[in-house]
């Protein structure tokens, strides 16, 4: 088959999904064997043919189905075109976790080992708190289509709670007794809430003195912490804000307190008014704490933030940005409101990156197995949310797992979204596509040297917008298991009269793709480094 004809029957296997009729010049229709999933779902997602059996299985995936025995989505079924009918394929399901997406994404074994087929599910859902992680799980399966083991690589499960937490309350005696009980309450259902997670807790009370009302230790110990909070008393006087932040930086977020230096720090400070402290300046208690790397919250109560210089005052002690650090209420009463935001911001801290100041997380998104290909050697896996959907791959050998991410590849670039094999003289050398790189996408080809892989070189998109690499497609043309050409889809490319591209890449002999378009409307060849097919396989019609 020449390469027109074969991107020509690609795109027929696309509109067969849409259309019930289709001509083609290629294909045979006449006896054609039609097989049907439910109505509105999205059976023939993907199709693969599979097994030793002549002629083969044909799976087909319907990842979006429901299934009543499962909590989930998504189903595979065996299409055995002796019987034409499909029969669906067991899936062992989670008691306890939802597994959605199964057969986003299928791989088989190279043909030269005995047959074995991977599916993955890129959208295994569990909750820590009230946050909500998106992993993968794959299934492989043996060639009679019973599922020998299940892997779910670059899993991020609920982080242990390695988290202190210190309450610096205002106790000036701008607050009114009843609210100062309220804030009390405040606490008191706040620290219930985490308490069970292993968060440890500390207070400090702050006025013209400084005072701590129990560290991390005390509360450790303690067996009644209700005690400790509802036994704070008011101190009255002056608000010294940043006598109070360094004060909590020096003397409670310390192994003597009882702080574990392992853990990651945050502060929560509570007040009514603006710091008027004669003796540390706001820069030094902001050192202090951001020498020790503890995030802050600033909780404003009252109308007193309803000015300008006095919502900066409270911008200004919280960590960046402060949006998502600083809360303001009305009065003490509507502190409840906050309660959930506040909770949820905490334990993306607790789970996501170590940094001051962000609450971003790393793999707890990650999506592992929306792409996948296996090879003699390795499993690989696209996980296109790891890292602020950045995106990595996990290469699974001999049941080693290895990281792929070029420090290179952008937040948001979706590095991994597809995966394609090229084989070369040299050797292997991976293709990943990065839809969203650099605005245009692009195509990394990743070379093994030893135990890292590096970048052998980016072919990027070259317009905005275009989502190169969404789609990969590696070719070997004359069956001498060696790569010839590798085609890139651009579905998003614009030109004045059509959308949708298709770059068409060939190796030279340093291993470097060269690339021409193929757009739908008319495929042709330009200057390839191998034999046209044409002129190898003679006329195509």
């Amino acid at each position: 088959m020449s390469i027109s004809v074969l991107c020509w029957s690609l795109y027929t296997v696309v509109l067969l999904n849409f259309s019930r009729k289709c001509l083609t010049f290629n294909i045979g229709t006449q006896d054609a064997i039609v097989y049907h999933g439910k109505n509105g779902s999205y059976f023939g997602y993907k199709v693969q043919t599979y097994g030793d059996s002549n002629p083969p299985r044909i799976i087909v995936v319907d990842p979006l189905t429901s299934d009543p025995t499962r909590v989930g989505s998504g189903a595979i079924y065996n299409c055995d075109p002796k019987v034409k009918t499909c029969a669906p394929v067991y899936i062992p399901a989670s008691p306890v976790l939802k597994i959605n997406g199964i057969g986003l994404s299928m791989a088989t074994s190279p043909k030269n080992m005995s047959s074995e087929l991977l599916v993955c599910a890129p959208g295994l859902t569990y909750t820590c708190g009230s946050n909500t992680y998106v992993n993968g799980i794959c299934y492989l399966l043996d060639n009679m289509l019973n599922t020998l083991t299940n892997m779910t690589a670059a899993f991020e499960g609920c982080p242990p709670a390695q988290l202190d937490v210190a309450f610096l309350i205002d106790g000036s005696g701008s607050i009114e007794p009843d609210d100062f009980r309220k804030m009390q309450e405040f606490m008191l259902k706040f620290i219930s809430q985490l308490k069970e997670k292993g968060v440890m807790f500390a207070v400090v009370q702050f006025s013209e003195d400084i005072r701590t009302e129990f560290s991390f230790e005390g509360f450790r110990s303690s067996s009644d912490y209700s005690h400790l909070v509802r036994g704070i008393e008011q101190m009255g006087h002056m608000t010294y804000t940043s006598s109070g932040i360094k004060f909590v930086a020096d003397k409670v977020f310390t192994p003597q307190a009882g702080s574990n230096p392992e853990s990651k720090k945050l502060m929560i400070i509570i007040t009514d008014g603006v710091s008027n402290d004669e003796h540390v300046t706001i820069p030094e208690a902001l050192k202090a704490a951001d020498d020790k790397g503890i995030i802050r919250y600033a909780i404003g109560v009252g109308a007193v933030f309803k000015d300008p210089e006095a919502k900066k005052g409270l911008e200004i002690i919280a960590s960046k940005p402060f949006e998502d650090f600083v809360f303001e209420v009305n009065s003490y009463d509507a502190l409840k409101e906050i309660e959930d935001s506040l909770k949820d911001k905490i334990f993306a801290i607790e789970g996501g990156s170590n940094s001051l100041n962000t609450s971003s997380f790393q793999r707890e998104l990650a999506q592992t197995g929306i792409s996948s290909l296996y090879t003699k050697d390795s499993i690989f896996l696209g996980s296109v949310g790891s890292y602020d959907w950045a995106g990595e791959v996990v290469e699974i050998r001999n049941n080693e797992e290895t990281t792929i991410r070029p420090s290179i590849v952008q937040p948001n670039a979706y590095f991994g979204y597809t995966l394609a094999g090229v084989y070369h003289e040299e050797g292997f050398r991976l293709a990943v596509g990065a839809p969203r790189h650099d605005h245009k996408g692009a195509v990394f080809i990743q070379e093994r040297v030893l135990k890292e892989w590096r970048t052998r070189q980016i072919i990027k998109g070259e317009q905005i917008g275009s989502y190169c690499g969404f789609e990969l497609c590696s070719l070997d043309l004359d069956d001498d298991g060696f790569t010839d050409l590798i085609l890139i889809g651009c579905p998003c490319y614009t030109s004045d009269d059509r959308g949708g591209t298709v770059l068409v890449c060939s190796l030279s002999p340093q291993l470097t793709a060269l690339g021409s378009r193929l757009t739908p409307g008319a495929p042709s060849f330009t200057s390839f480094d191998h034999p046209r097919p044409r002129e190898k396989m003679g006329k195509e019609d």
